[in-house]
Order: C-alpha cells, then structure tokens, then sequence
C-alpha cells in the first residue's frame, strides 16, 4: 500500500500538469478512469476530481489511504492489480518524461511539490 500511496501522487500531478506531456497524460487519464471506477461503489466523482486536485496535500493522501484501503478490503480494487497499473503509468512517466520525473522527484525532496 506504501508503494501505491507514493505513487498516486505523481500519476496525479503529471495529469495537472499544463507542461505535461499530452500522449503520456491521455494513457494517465486512462489509468486514472480506470481507478474511478474501481471506486465508484464507496466513493463518488465528485469526492475523487476534489482529491485529484490536490494529490500532494498531506490530509488528501490519507484520504487515498482510507478510500483504497476499503476498496481493496472489500475487494472492489485488488491490490496486486492496482500494483500493476500504477507501476506501468510510472514507468511510462519515468521512460517518456524523465526530465519531468526527475524534476518532480527533486522537489519533493526538498519539500517542494510543484514541477516546472
């Protein structure tokens, strides 16, 4: 779940990102419809597009840890899936965007979650 956690926020930050590329955006996009779905028995759109505007506000990401903690505890996510599509929508970013990825990883060391 740590992994999942740490990796919502930079599918969700590209995806705001005005900079961001567009093709890796619309896979993204993909990807983040998917997990709307997913969650739309315990959680609805309008809750999520409130989180998705804000993926690197602290109280938001345990927001996400409940929503997904509940979907998988009740098998509407599985976990291992779930691993799978945010490990392919990383890599996607880090492969086609790398200055992106590395500029984004940069600030959030130091503390700064803004991109470019």
């Amino acid at each position: 779940m740590k992994r999942i956690l740490s990796q919502l926020p930079i599918l969700l930050v590209y995806l705001n990102d005005a900079s961001g590329n567009e093709k890796i955006k619309k896979r993204l996009d993909n990807i983040y419809e998917w997990l709307e779905c997913k969650l739309a028995r315990i959680i609805d759109y309008e809750k999520l597009r409130d989180l998705k505007s804000k993926p690197n506000d602290p109280e938001v990401g345990e927001q996400w840890r409940l929503i997904l903690q509940e979907a998988i505890s009740e098998d509407d996510l599985y976990s291992n899936e779930l691993h799978a599509v945010f490990d392919e929508g990383i890599d996607l970013i880090q492969r086609n965007d790398p200055e992106w990825y590395q500029h984004y990883c940069s600030n959030m060391k130091k503390g700064e979650p803004e991109t470019r």
